[in-house]
């Protein structure tokens, strides 16, 4: 399974979240990328368009990042060119709101992935990773807290895959 992890990380909290990710779904597969959404310009090949997707995006000045949304747009359209699909997507959000305020943002990022044409299957839940500042560092919980979401997200897909 080829996974693809995205984040939009300014001080470091998204790309520690990425990289537990990485660090529990890539013990299952040698084949999982993390990479910055900046640094991510070039959407792979059509030979090469990941099983899962997984995409962060980090919310400043309470709005979602554009970055993270705008090349969630991008790749469906890219993967929709070549003919092929992504199989699963999931979903995760740095922030410094309390986890009460947050909820609405998470639901509306994990819709802008469900509106995606080429992407067959959206987990239905979302990761919070809450800041303790505007730099961070992520509350004491988050990282477990993702392991258990990196856990539940490959439980999902093994009852889902065909």
């Amino acid at each position: 399974m080829k996974i693809l992890i995205v984040h939009d990380s300014r001080y470091g909290n998204g790309e520690k979240v990425a990289e537990t990710l990485k660090d529990v779904l890539g013990k299952t597969t040698s084949l999982v990328k993390v990479g910055h959404v900046r640094n991510l310009e070039s959407l792979p090949p059509p030979e090469d368009v990941p099983d899962l997707v997984i995409v962060g995006a980090a919310v400043r000045m309470f709005q979602v990042s554009r970055a993270s949304r705008k090349w969630l747009k991008k790749l469906d359209k890219s993967v929709g060119k070549s003919g092929a699909a992504v199989v699963f997507g999931a979903v995760f959000l740095t922030h410094m709101l309390k986890e009460k305020s947050i909820q609405g943002y998470g639901r509306r990022y994990l819709r802008c992935m469900q509106k995606m044409k080429n992407l067959d299957y959206v987990f239905p839940e979302w990761l919070s990773g809450q800041v303790e500042g505007q730099e961070g560092p992520l509350m004491e919980h988050v990282l477990p807290k993702t392991e258990k979401f990196a856990a539940d997200l490959e439980k999902w897909m093994k009852e889902i895959k065909i």
